[in-house]
């Protein structure tokens, strides 16, 4: 955050390292931060990293982001596509009890998300969808409801009235 005192494209620049690094714990917070810029440099940023292979959570809440900046449909699909994919992960869950001597590793590669990666983004993804207001949006999280995992639905419901309104 102290970062944004620098000049925007000082800041980019750091914004680009952590990307390149994948500071995964800094992906949320750093794509907000960007999103408020709402430079053409910061958008050129996005749009990179969105195109970024192996770094699924970089890639998806790009997406995210220039969905929210209406940057183009090319985003809400790439997002909504993503929805699809996840719509089996549970939003909310609880860790497992395991034993003392199994040790919990942060992830076995950079290719895959975290429980709570998953949940939070796809949190974010639906709400972002929800705010859209249009026939599609509906159409996302109906398809959640009906077909995706039973403990969502009610967070799904929740955000298919907020659509509706």
């Amino acid at each position: 955050r102290e970062c944004l005192e620098l000049k925007p494209d000082e800041f980019l620049k750091i914004a680009s390292l952590l990307f390149d690094t994948q500071q995964i714990d800094l992906i949320p917070l750093l794509i907000s931060l960007i999103e408020n810029l709402q430079t053409p440099e910061a958008i050129q940023l996005l749009s990179e990293k969105a195109q970024t292979a192996g770094a699924p959570l970089t890639r998806t809440y790009c997406n995210l982001s220039l969905l929210r900046l209406k940057k183009g449909e090319q985003y809400k699909l790439a997002v909504t596509n993503w929805i699809s994919s996840k719509k089996q992960t549970e939003m909310i869950r609880f860790r497992p009890m395991l034993p003392w001597d199994v040790r919990i590793t942060d992830k076995m590669n950079a290719f895959e998300l975290t429980p709570e990666e998953h949940s939070r983004l796809l949190i974010e993804c639906y709400q972002t969808i929800a705010m859209e207001h249009d026939d599609r949006s509906i159409d996302t999280i109906l398809d959640g409801l009906q077909n995706g995992h039973s403990n969502n639905r009610p967070v799904l419901a929740g955000l298919l009235i907020q659509t509706i309104q």
